[in-house]
C-alpha cells in the first residue's frame, strides 16, 4: 500500500515533501496506530512493508493489510509477494508470503480471509514469485 497518493488530490500542486502527523496508513483511513512521532517524507512513498522493517506491532500491520484489501487499495497477491521477504522473521518458510498473509488475516479474523487467500494464491501461482502457504 502506498502511503502517499501518486497524484495530488483536487487542484493541489505536486510537492517534493510532505509533513505527516500520524501513522502512514491514516492517509487512507485504515488501521488504528497512534502517532508517537511526527515524520517528514521527502519525494518517496512509504509502504506497509516499512512497518514490518520498523518492527511495528503485527496486529496493527494485520489490521492495515485487511482494511487495505477490503477497500481495494491493493490486492491480496500483491501483499503476499511483498510480505514474502519478511516471512522467515515471523517463523515461516523463507519467501512464504502466502503464509504470512494468512497469519495476518487470522489475527484480524476477517470473514473474507478465505476469499482473499484464494485470490492471493492464484496471483502468486500465476506470477511464480512465492512459495505455497505453510504453517509457522
Amino acid at each position: 500500500m502506498d502511503v502517499l497518493p501518486r497524484r495530488p488530490r483536487g487542484n493541489a500542486a505536486p510537492t517534493k515533501a510532505s509533513c505527516r502527523i500520524g501513522p502512514p496508513a491514516a492517509v487512507y483511513g485504515v488501521g488504528h496506530l497512534v502517532a508517537d512521532i511526527h515524520e517528514f517524507t521527502l519525494s518517496h512513498r512509504r509502504q506497509t512493508r516499512h512497518l514490518l522493517r520498523e518492527r511495528e506491532d503485527p496486529e496493527a500491520v494485520a489490521q492495515i493489510v485487511a482494511e487495505s484489501i477490503r477497500r481495494v487499495f491493493d490486492y491480496p497477491g500483491s501483499f503476499a509477494e511483498t510480505l514474502a521477504q519478511h516471512a522467515a522473521r515471523f517463523g515461516f518458510k523463507r519467501g512464504d508470503g502466502l503464509a504470512l498473509l494468512r497469519w495476518f488475516l487470522s489475527l484480524v479474523g476477517d470473514a473474507e480471509a478465505d476469499v482473499w487467500m484464494a485470490a492471493a494464491a492464484q496471483s502468486v501461482s500465476d506470477s511464480g514469485r512465492s512459495t505455497s502457504a505453510g504453517e509457522p
